[in-house]
């Protein structure tokens, strides 16, 4: 009666550790290592039976400690805990599945976002997403204004760590004393390939209802493995090739080349599976970054440039790309990106000092993204050196 009791107790708190335990599967692997060695201490001596319920104890217990050793380091270098809550203050979840773009924020919500290094508070921040499932932005002067500005690219532009006001859109729009309509098509963890899906599928055109005079585009190295489908928390974004001619084609999304296949239930087993950084590093790691994954990124960048010129002939397409110290393959981006003429624009030439004193542009020594002062910067140089408004 007590084994089956510590069964079902097992399985409980393995459930409920992969919610709201630290190290979720330290205390899955000890919790079973428990029940194992109970059985082979209650099974007939020296039967074959209380052999293998050992040995599967002795396994748990080694995958336990070694799970506790994995996870404390990742709780050094990294250690912050997130929480999501509503205006009421009660914890929410504002991701939602989308189709075109693999996931997005939900729609008219307001999300207060707290980050934590163990008690030292990293940020306290709302992020208002607005109607059409975009970072809020100040409207126009004048309500009847047709020119807009877009914005794209993934958590810097999109704003992580910082409130509405502190985004690079709205602190550009302020710049051009609400001149223009400015738009936010950035979210967490998005890549240039959710721009270009954006772009294709006619998003872009059914939120933007005006005529786009620039669009600003930041990108950076982590988005080479992104467009490759090689981010975990972006299991069915939508995924391009390059054809045999070099052409970026749509070739569905991630998940409809899984070997797995892609839907609610195994997108949730493989999340939790992530949550093992023993299985992480044996099932999960991503394969090593190729030339053909920076041609993908640049000519995914490419080929939006063209169809924003198609689609809106008196545009133009800008990217600021984040050529810090830490960045990988960025000479290869860079001459990639030059040498299809496109507009570039180098973090290190608009914050010349970023590299030599990098805390005073990034929230936190425990989180990178740009502050409010990075942001200011940046929407300075964009002001003047783009939009040249005086």
């Amino acid at each position: 009666m007590l084994r089956y009791l510590l069964i079902l107790i097992a399985t409980v708190t393995s459930i409920a550790s992969l919610e709201f335990f630290i190290i979720p599967f330290a205390w899955i692997f000890l919790l079973w290592f428990m029940v194992f060695f109970y059985a082979a201490r209650t099974s007939k001596k020296s039967s074959s039976a209380q052999l293998i319920y050992f040995n599967i104890s002795l396994v748990l217990m080694i995958l336990g400690i070694y799970e506790i050793y994995l996870g404390t380091r990742e709780i050094e270098r990294y250690g912050i805990t997130e929480y999501n809550r509503d205006r009421a203050g009660n914890p929410i979840l504002w991701y939602t599945e989308n189709d075109l773009l693999g996931y997005a924020p939900k729609k008219n919500i307001a999300v207060n976002t707290t980050k934590k290094f163990f008690d030292e508070l990293v940020f306290d921040v709302v992020y208002t997403i607005d109607k059409n499932g975009l970072r809020a932005t100040p409207p126009p002067q004048d309500p009847n204004e047709q020119e807009c500005i877009l914005f794209l690219g993934d958590s810097l532009t999109f704003g992580e760590g910082v409130n509405d006001q502190e985004t690079l859109p709205h602190i550009t729009s302020l710049k051009t004393n609400q001149q223009f309509q400015f738009y936010n098509f950035a979210f967490r963890g998005y890549g240039p390939h959710q721009m270009l899906a954006s772009l294709e599928q006619g998003r872009i055109a059914e939120i933007a209802k005006c005529q786009p005079k620039y669009a600003i585009f930041q990108v950076i190295s982590d988005h080479v493995p992104r467009v490759a489908g090689l981010s975990a928390w972006d299991p069915n974004g939508p995924r391009f090739i390059l054809n045999e001619n070099g052409e970026v084609v749509r070739d569905g999304n991630f998940g409809d080349h899984s070997l797995i296949p892609s839907n609610f239930i195994t997108i949730k087993i493989q999340k939790n599976l992530q949550k093992s950084l023993i299985l992480e590093k044996i099932f999960f790691k991503p394969r090593p970054i190729k030339q053909d994954d920076i041609d993908l990124l640049v000519g995914i960048v490419d080929s939006f440039s063209d169809t924003f010129k198609t689609d809106y002939p008196d545009s133009e397409l800008h990217v600021i790309f984040w050529n810090t110290s830490d960045a990988t393959n960025k000479q290869e981006i860079i001459e990639g990106l030059k040498a299809h003429n496109l507009k570039i624009h180098l973090i290190n030439d608009i914050i010349p000092d970023y590299d030599n004193n990098p805390s005073r542009y990034q929230i936190s020594k425990y989180d990178s993204h740009p502050n409010a002062l990075a942001n200011k910067k940046i929407a300075d140089y964009i002001t003047k050196n783009i939009l040249e408004y005086k």
